[in-house]
């Protein structure tokens, strides 16, 4: 693939990720046997040790899952929340095990969300800094204040961070006088987000003009603050190991004050085309981590990670669960605390998506099987049609979870009473045990949650048996989803799953965004077994966290091992551990034409007991050919067996491997 030209060497390498961080949550308010490649329990990595190459290291062990213990939390958006608003949700992040919040956003350009007593800032009138903090203050959490947010965060200039330096002691002083007393405000976190690489003209210029003042000054007022801030790192095509490490030490020993970095994973930031810029593998993220933690010792500082919550830059949803998982196993043996980046993706009541990540987190942390969303990109029929305002051209309502604040995500209806909503699992699943929907709530468009949620299940498509009433949404913002969670007493079986609404008194429409349902029997036998390929990935692409059975098919370059000019057949090998009766093969591939990223000539599949004695070869068949997108191959495979065979036939240039999937009854 090609490499893009070089960059202007005064400017900083962003990803997306951090140029619209800010931007992103405004949005998103507003709306994972030694013969099969794993390393034995136990053998985990120091850590510490002195870093290798990023190439195709196994980063990930079978060691103890690592939590998240801290969130970033943007109070722009919420400003006008409740004090029980408030509540609720930094008691739904005290549920997750997260008592470490990064408040950011009180003051963006001239705008405080605080009553500020300087002049050139102008209050919204509300206080919710006052009403988290004692919220914090009662259970014992800890407040890090962002004591100043602007978009011109990324300027070089000196006048610029002269500038900077004046606000952001204006605005400490503003904050510590009228809040210091809280005990738990613990500390202020400052832009900007700095960067490397960078000139080391640039450095001076942050340490000189800033820095050294501004942290003074914050340890004048209390020198018990931590002071804090989220550096990231460039992409891997652009990384010196020696220079990185180098640029952090000699910025921690020039600037005293600052005592905690809370660094970028970056994984969030990785579906850029262009190769320059999407480079972050778990690899090279633990080098990283490596680097930046030498650096941290070495000037007695502290490192926190910061785990990108966000499947993609432009979305606000959270990540498949394993790629969390594999986060954190890269970051945890090297980071004092693991901070997502941020708490808007993962709430409960910001979509049906956080909902089942949310679960899954609980049973990742607990060593429990994850539960499938068996609804997704499952059929449904309508007991009448939508308005055709708010249409449903493809299958809305069972994509994931993706609703978000957008009108033209959800499926809407007016003068209708009751709405009933049937989808067809496609054969009776087992293990059902749970359920979650959303509709918008917008008083601007006559929307509202429904007076009444239900689901009844069957096996038949006509008898229906019903499983209960969802309790209250966990919110009713305005402007946003309103999500609805069912947990069932019992595991249950259906084919059909029926979702009823009735409508609210008084002519509100009904706008449903998405309604998932939960099985904790896996039909995917393949997820998280143990593969054995014929030759390994290139090091561009690495297999380092185990990608083809993790059930992640996002197509973000994170998620694909590659390899390059295959001469021959690729064959990987999956062992199920035991012998399953098997329904479907299928294996998922990235098509980039423009990276040269291409589709295979064939995939087949073969089936065995032993590993040893394989049946005859299966043709799977291409389901689509999407550019820029993952494509699946597929067959039936109605066979008894432990091993699954699947042997690749590469076209001529990179073949990017997303998933391989084997289904069973």
């Amino acid at each position: 693939m090609a490499t893009s030209g070089a960059r202007d060497p005064d400017l900083p390498l962003l990803s997306l990720t951090f140029l619209f961080r800010f931007w992103l949550v405004q949005c998103l308010i507003m709306c994972a046997a030694a013969g099969f490649g794993r390393l034995p329990a136990g053998q985990a990595d120091s850590g510490v040790s002195p870093a290798s190459p990023a190439g195709n290291k196994r980063v990930l062990t079978n060691s103890s899952p690592a939590a998240l213990n801290g969130c970033f939390y943007q109070i722009s958006g919420r400003d006008s929340w409740s004090a029980e608003r408030l509540a609720r949700e930094l008691g739904w992040m005290r549920e997750f095990g997260i008592n470490t919040i990064i408040l950011t956003s009180i003051v963006v350009e001239s705008t405080a969300y605080y009553p500020s007593m300087l002049s050139d800032l102008q209050s919204t009138g509300s206080d919710p800094l006052r009403k988290i903090l004692s919220e914090a203050d009662a259970h014992g959490m800890d407040i890090h204040v962002m004591v100043y947010d602007t978009q011109h965060w990324t300027t070089t200039s000196v006048e610029f961070h002269d500038m900077l330096t004046s606000k952001v002691c204006a605005i400490a002083t503003d904050l510590y006088d009228q809040y210091g007393r809280h005990p738990s405000l613990k500390g202020f976190y400052l832009i900007p987000e700095f960067w490397h690489p960078a000139p080391e003209s640039l450095r001076r210029v942050w340490v000189e003009h800033y820095l050294r003042t501004v942290t003074r000054h914050i340890k004048s007022l209390d020198e018990r603050l931590m002071i804090s801030c989220a550096p990231f790192a460039g992409v891997e095509s652009r990384y010196d190991a020696e220079a990185f490490e180098q640029f952090w030490t000699s910025l921690l020993r020039d600037a005293p004050g600052l005592d905690t970095l809370i660094f970028q994973d970056g994984i969030g930031a990785n579906e850029y085309i262009d190769t320059d810029t999407k480079g972050r593998s778990f690899a090279y993220i633990h080098d990283l981590y490596v680097r930046m933690r030498r650096a941290c010792e070495a000037t007695s500082r502290t490192l926190w990670a910061d785990v990108e919550a966000f499947e993609a830059v432009g979305c606000g949803y959270p990540p498949h669960i394993s790629r969390m998982a594999d986060q954190l196993a890269v970051v945890a043996p090297l980071a004092a605390r693991n901070i997502a980046f941020e708490w808007a993706y993962l709430s409960p009541g910001s979509s049906t998506a956080a909902v089942e990540f949310l679960a899954n987190y609980r049973r990742y942390l607990a060593g429990r099987p994850l539960i499938e969303n068996v609804a997704k990109n499952r059929p449904y029929a309508f007991s009448s049609p939508p308005m055709p305002a708010y249409p449903d051209a493809g299958m809305k309502l069972t994509d994931g979870g993706r609703e978000g604040a957008e009108q033209k995500n959800y499926v809407g209806w007016e003068n209708q009473s009751r709405v009933e909503v049937t989808i067809e699992l496609g054969r009776t699943r087992r293990g059902l045990c749970g359920f979650a929907a959303s509709f918008l709530n917008s008083a601007a468009i006559n929307c509202a949650g429904p007076a009444s949620l239900s689901v009844s299940i069957s096996t038949d498509g006509s008898r229906f048996i019903p499983i209960g009433r969802f309790p209250p949404p966990f919110s009713c913002d305005e402007g946003g989803p309103n999500v609805y969670e069912m947990k069932t007493t019992a595991p249950a079986e259906a084919r059909y799953v029926r979702f009823e609404a009735e409508a609210r008194p008084g002519g509100s429409r009904l706008l449903a965004g998405e309604m998932a349902v939960f099985s904790a029997v896996p039909e995917h036998v393949s997820r998280g077994k143990r593969y054995a390929y014929s030759c390994e990935p290139s090091s561009q692409h690495p297999d380092e966290t185990f990608k083809l059975t993790n059930g992640d098919e996002s197509p973000r370059w994170y998620a694909q091992a590659g390899w390059q000019d295959l001469a021959g057949d690729l064959v990987v090998t999956i062992d199920l551990e035991s012998v399953h009766k098997l329904t479907t093969a299928r294996a998922s591939f990235l098509n980039n034409e423009s990276q040269g990223v291409k589709l295979p000539d064939a995939v087949k599949v073969q089936t065995s007991m032993d590993a040893h004695a394989f049946s005859p070869l299966v043709q799977l068949v291409n389901e689509s050919r999407r550019d820029n997108a993952c494509n699946a191959y597929s067959a039936t495979a109605g066979a008894k067996a432990r091993y699954v065979r699947f042997v690749i036939k590469p076209s001529a240039g990179w073949l990017m491997l997303n998933e391989l999937t084997v289904i069973a009854e």
